[in-house]
């Protein structure tokens, strides 16, 4: 079961402190107090009426604390599920009902948020507060996660979740993560005990690395990207990990610098956070050795270009993932790719690349959709077989994204989503394409690319989102700019990708907590 997998692996001193808050040094804890905090926790979930498969639901900041609620809710025989805090209440009452909610851990400031998205799912009692002063009381939450800790229960874990049995492992459900899956809808990937497990496993590097492990993470804990490193391997192996609440690319310099950090998560819209800092002013990122980089693809050119901000020998891997299925691929210590690969399939998965009919492609670096199979895979898409159905066969689990391997080396290239590809005059266009060669100009800071149908060509059209280093011009200048930039694609990339190219210039790309480009966002700005 995950939370002894957890807390019983490892073979590190137990009073080293390993979760630490980085902006608050003297919070922290270790492994010894995270086992005594997480059966508190538990005991006090069942003693407010937890019953065995209830979803409990985060709506929290990362704090070094949400690693012992999410093992105290699973050990207690609840089912995880993170939501993010930036959420609304409407998106909080949506998440409660697909996951099917019972109690809720809620950070003060999403608190109103919370109280009015329960209206009529939840009992007041269910909302537990997590975190300081007395604002709980005055929105009904009965009980704090302070509380819990102090012993509500006052005896043993009853019945906690303890097994040793691959076949309980692989069916008991863990967690609910929240994903708009390769169709688009909202849904909720049930992942079990032996996915995560086996995850945390397969990450491990086969050499021992020759610099001491110091992390920072700031991308969000509830994500599929970040949830590996903060949630199990930081308590399993003792990875010193510094936490930080949110991204903010001033406190993050300042954290490098005095923690001497060597290994972070950053998805490429913080390292275009980076770039944009004077190099004089991100010296500290010197000492950052590995670079975990995943939720959005990135090319070889941009890869190539930001490992330069870091140790001189420094490490960009690329990350390729889903919600459904956890890490699939990365590169291991020590090995560097300036390819724009997203790395070698780890251990455990098998996959296979497909051509529109389903029949494998065996010719090399042809692309076609990507089949993925492992025990990591989910189980199912939680109350919803006809999207279970479409997504995974005996275990296969369609991706919905368009890739191929190079051989011999057997590296996964991402061509695109399928959804996103768009067909012009019966080309395939392919948004990352343009969106790279876009972001190799210097005057743009990011960009963004999604299909268009225009109606009286019966055709799709690409329409670039910029943003410039400079913000918005001036609407006299905008033109002059434009073609700046399309000419530099036309120079760069096949004549139908650019002939019916449409840009517009903006402050910012929509994207997901990871990073991720919110096409569909994009495209209401159309509207």
């Amino acid at each position: 079961d995950l939370p002894h997998f957890v807390l019983d692996t490892g073979t590190y001193d137990e009073n080293k402190a390993v979760l630490i808050d980085a902006a608050a040094p003297e919070r922290a804890i270790t492994k010894a107090q995270a086992k005594v905090m997480v059966e508190r926790a538990a005991q006090g979930l069942q003693a407010v009426g937890l019953r065995r498969g209830d979803t409990v639901c985060v709506v929290h900041l990362n704090d070094i604390m949400y690693p012992v609620v999410f093992l105290a809710i699973i050990m207690a025989g609840g089912v995880f599920s993170g939501a993010n805090p930036m959420y609304k209440a409407g998106e909080l009452r949506h998440h409660f009902e697909v996951s099917e909610t019972k109690f809720v851990f809620s950070d003060p400031a999403s608190l109103a948020a919370v109280s009015e998205a329960s209206e009529g799912l939840l009992d007041g009692d269910n909302i537990i507060f997590w975190g300081d002063g007395e604002a709980g009381s005055s929105f009904g939450a009965r009980y704090s996660l302070a509380d819990l800790l102090a012993g509500i229960a006052g005896a043993p874990v009853v019945d906690p979740v303890r097994f040793d049995d691959e076949t309980r492992a692989r069916d008991t459900v863990a967690v609910l993560m929240s994903t708009s899956g390769t169709t688009g809808l909202p849904k909720m990937a049930a992942r079990s005990h032996l996915s995560l497990v086996t995850e945390n496993i397969a990450l491990q590097d086969g050499v021992a690395k020759n610099y001491e492990v110091a992390r920072l993470l700031f991308t969000p804990f509830f994500h599929g990207f970040t949830a590996p490193l903060a949630l199990l391997d930081a308590l399993v192996h003792g990875r010193t990990t510094y936490v930080m609440p949110r991204f903010n690319v001033e406190s993050c310099l300042e954290y490098v610098e005095r923690y001497n950090i060597t290994e972070m998560a950053a998805p490429p819209p913080v390292l275009l956070a980076f770039r944009r800092v004077p190099e004089a002013e991100r010296t500290a990122l010197r000492s950052v050795r590995l670079i975990w980089s995943g939720g959005a693809p990135m090319s070889a050119s941009m890869q190539n270009e930001a490992v330069r901000m870091f140790y001189p020998y420094a490490r960009i891997v690329q990350v390729y993932g889903m919600t459904e299925a956890g890490w699939i691929t990365t590169f291991k210590f020590p090995e560097l790719d300036e390819s724009g690969s997203v790395g070698r399939l780890l251990p455990s998965y098998e996959a296979i690349i497909a051509d529109a009919e389903g029949r494998e492609i065996t010719t090399t670096q042809q692309p076609g959709m990507l089949f993925i199979h492992s025990p990591i895979n989910m189980l199912a898409y939680h109350n919803n077989p006809s999207e279970t159905f479409n997504a995974l066969r005996n275990n296969w689990l369609r991706t919905g994204d368009i890739a191929h391997f190079s051989y011999p080396d057997h590296k996964l290239y991402i061509t695109d989503r399928k959804k996103d590809i768009i067909k012009y005059r019966g080309w395939q266009i392919f948004p990352t394409e343009i969106e790279a060669c876009l972001l190799s100009h210097s005057l743009v800071a990011d960009a963004g690319v999604f299909s268009w149908y225009i109606s009286d060509v019966d055709n799709e059209v690409p329409v670039a989102h910029v943003v410039l280093e400079t913000g918005v011009p001036l609407y006299a200048q905008q033109f002059g700019i434009m073609g700046e930039l399309i000419n530099h694609c036309k120079d760069k990339l096949a004549k139908y990708k650019t002939v019916a190219l449409e840009m517009r210039f903006k402050e910012s790309i929509p994207k997901n907590p990871a990073g991720k480009i919110l096409r569909d966002g994009m495209r209401l700005e159309e509207l």
